[in-house]
């Protein structure tokens, strides 16, 4: 317990000091810690305590996010670029279909420029899939969760992203 606490405390130092070189708004000073591993996102207040966890769904293929169409979740230290109503944006299938409602009601779109900012946090129209590795590379939590997050959602809020021991793997492999 001790040391997930250190561990925690040091990726909330790394987060606010990525966000201070960055120069984004500093907002409630709440900040989003999703766990690969745990297949987990917790979302804290300015002082680490708790506001709520909830399961997550993430990408299907293991590692890093390295290109824009490799099928991974990206790991690191990233910020909200904005959080927007979702009902209504639209979703072309990988049969190329359009097709609305996919990313339930609310995306948190986060700055990650190998992906064209196109990596976010969402509900999802499939709550079958959260738990599992199903995504092309955005985290899926439930729709009545992602309700709750965007409440304290803020322009420029830390978003910490760290591996599984699968992802670190198959990064080591590559």
């Amino acid at each position: 317990m001790i040391m997930r606490r250190l561990t925690l405390i040091f990726l909330v130092m790394a987060a606010f000091m990525a966000v201070s070189f960055t120069g984004a708004p500093k907002g409630n000073g709440g900040f989003i810690y999703v766990s690969k591993q745990d297949m987990m996102l917790y979302l804290y207040d300015s002082t680490a305590n708790l506001v709520m966890k909830t399961p997550i769904a993430c990408a299907r293929a293991y590692g890093n996010k390295k290109s824009m169409y490799d099928g991974r979740t990206p790991e690191g230290v990233y910020t909200v670029l904005e959080a927007f109503d979702s009902r209504n944006k639209p979703y072309t299938t990988d049969d190329g279909r359009v097709v609305y409602g996919v990313y339930g009601p609310y995306f948190v779109r986060l700055n990650h420029p190998i992906s064209g900012n196109a990596i976010g946090i969402h509900g999802t129209g499939t709550p079958s899939s959260i738990g599992k590795r199903c995504s092309h590379g955005c985290i899926r939590v439930h729709n009545d969760s992602i309700a709750k997050i965007y409440p304290h959602v803020y322009k420029g809020m830390p978003v910490i992203i760290s591996p599984s021991i699968k992802d670190i793997q198959a990064d080591q492999a590559n």
